[in-house]
């Protein structure tokens, strides 16, 4: 069984998250686990320092186990899906808790919630920790605040051609096993040549010939727009439901993400970004 983690502060953007991947576990048969960090003195410490627990640290925890209990159970009854929950101590922060623990435990995939794709922006290109994050990490699912689950069914792999390329679509193919979703393979060009287009050729030659599994598909854009708008345009024309990027693509992301091009994305930017 899979094991999915979701961090929560029980805000309605990470609330969201939450919901989708309860909902994602009961279609993949994934077990959820949600996290919640309690920043400030840990018990263990003001036990340690005061010999005595402070009132104020185990009200808190209380009614974050409360909220947890009551989150669990009602995704167990609403998502028909397994779920428990883990509460951390982190006097750094949330991103230093997190990665705390995914370096002690064992995930299949990591489930956060954005307001957009601004915050993307900020939150990837700008944060050294969660750079980090994503070296230590398994494949992360940015879940955007107005994001509703369906099944996934139509899922596109952002290819820049890496030589990682079989490698994600094959841990892509494994985590959606039981959705039986259709991939597309989308490489955006800016001119079409006939160098490009035989090199498109190979690429889907190669791929088709490691991948023997899956329902695969390949698709090329030649278009003069910036690459996040040709991108977030198919996305939507297509009635795409989840855009996969390659983490240590820096570049692509950035191209995707950064500052200068996050107003060209749509909006409300529906649709997840699993990086991988």
């Amino acid at each position: 069984m899979k094991r999915i983690l979701a961090p929560t502060d029980f805000s309605s953007v990470s609330v969201n998250a939450v919901k989708y991947a309860a909902e994602f576990c009961r279609d993949t048969q994934s077990e959820l686990v949600l996290l919640h960090i309690l920043e400030g003195t840990s018990v263990e410490q003001a036990v340690d320092i005061t010999g005595e627990v402070e009132e104020m640290e185990k009200t808190d925890y209380q009614v974050v186990e409360e909220k947890l209990i009551d989150l669990c159970d009602s995704l167990k009854d609403k998502c028909n899906c397994n779920c428990r929950y883990v509460i951390k101590h982190g006097n750094l922060g949330f991103l230093s808790g997190l990665i705390h623990k995914i370096e002690h435990s064992h995930f299949d995939l990591v489930v956060l919630g954005t307001s957009g794709a601004s915050n993307i922006a900020k939150f990837y290109l700008g944060s050294h920790s969660y750079r980090l994050a994503v070296k230590v990490s398994p494949p992360v699912l940015l879940v955007p605040k107005v994001a509703r689950y369906n099944k996934l069914r139509r899922i596109v792999y952002a290819s820049d051609y890496e030589a990682e390329d079989v490698s994600v679509l094959k841990s892509v193919l494994q985590l959606t096993v039981p959705l039986r979703a259709k991939v597309t393979v989308l490489h955006v060009s800016k001119k079409d040549t006939e160098a490009g287009e035989i090199l498109f050729k190979n690429v889907q030659d190669l791929l088709e010939h490691d991948l023997d599994e899956g329902d695969i598909s390949f698709d090329k854009i030649i278009s003069k727009e910036r690459i996040a708008t040709a991108i977030d345009l198919y996305m939507i024309e297509q009635d795409q439901q989840l855009l996969v990027v390659l983490a240590r693509d820096y570049s692509l992301i950035e191209r995707l993400f950064h500052k200068s091009v996050t107003k060209e994305i749509s909006q409300d930017f529906v649709y997840p970004l699993l990086i991988m």
